[in-house]
């Protein structure tokens, strides 16, 4: 007879930890995809002045402040919609983003992005360059976790705010901002210790809790993790239990290549203890800079 996890309700070790294999399994499954977290290889900020970049053929540029457009000649090999790009192509216009158009190179995937206007800092325009040759050696290397820990294992309560707080945080590149609201809190005691954690993502059906701990910079990813967590429709949107389990903690998009732009977490979301559970920091990761700790 297996043991009893004395938590929400008494549950099987066993029962818990073969449900944490099984979220392991489809969360490499979803890091798996080609063009998925690991695939960036490359992030440019692209302004009126025409660039060129090492990665991918063709000149990039911003015009009229709202378009990206590429130009290239056919015999580079860059497409649009499946069809050779010869001469100026536009990818992206900020006044119809959900048109945007990816650029391929082989199978490099070149994506148009906007960092949109924040506190102080005007909209910015880019291009995102994916490799799912990287992604699939990254996942090779594998994504390295601690053992799991029933520790870890926690008694939880989502509560809403009554409005969203709206709150200025770092974005994992250096020197960028983003206005966000922060809409809930989830409470749980550690160690005989309260602790808080605001939440500002996840859809309907899910909160996307972010932390940082004594692990962060060291061990795990400077930046933050992340642990998600069901919301129930029985809720309707209100307040509800829940086991936090910081087994399932995982890295961002920032936490497995540099180049993305992920919000960090709010000031109060670093637990004053280490977290060791969860992912680790990926082997072909570095640390990020001082600006995202």
């Amino acid at each position: 007879m297996s043991e009893n996890h004395i938590g929400l309700a008494a549950r099987p070790v066993d029962e818990l930890q073969g449900e944490w294999y099984q979220f392991r399994r489809a969360w490499l499954d979803y890091l798996a995809q080609p063009y998925g977290p690991l695939s960036p290889v490359a992030l440019y900020w692209i302004g009126a002045d025409p660039q060129t970049f090492d990665e991918i053929p063709g000149s990039w540029s911003v015009e009229g402040g709202r378009r990206i457009v590429v130009d290239a000649r056919a015999q580079d090999r860059l497409t649009v919609d499946d069809r050779p790009v010869d001469g100026r192509t536009e990818l992206f216009d900020a006044t119809a983003p959900f048109a945007a158009r990816p650029a391929w190179c082989g199978t490099v995937l070149v994506t148009p992005l906007l960092f949109p206007a924040q506190t102080g800092q005007d909209e910015q325009f880019g291009i995102q360059v994916h490799d799912p040759y990287v992604a699939s050696r990254r996942l090779e290397l594998g994504v390295p976790t601690y053992p799991y820990d029933l520790k870890w294992v926690l008694p939880a309560r989502y509560e809403p705010y009554p409005d969203r707080r709206p709150v200025t945080l770092r974005s994992v590149v250096e020197g960028k901002i983003k206005n966000l609201s922060v809409f809930g809190r989830v409470s749980f005691v550690l160690d005989g210790e309260p602790h808080v954690l605001e939440v500002y993502a996840g859809p309907d059906y899910e909160l996307h809790i972010p932390f940082r701990d004594r692990t962060s910079g060291l061990t795990t990813f400077a930046g933050a993790r992340l642990v998600f967590a069901p919301r129930p429709t029985s809720a309707g949107g209100g307040a509800f239990d829940f086991e936090l389990d910081f087994n399932r903690a995982v890295n961002g998009p920032c936490g497995f290549s540099p180049y993305t732009t992920c919000a960090l977490p709010p000031p109060g979301n670093t637990l004053p203890v280490a977290v060791e559970a969860g992912e680790k920091l990926p082997l072909w990761m570095e640390q990020p800079s001082g600006w995202a700790r």
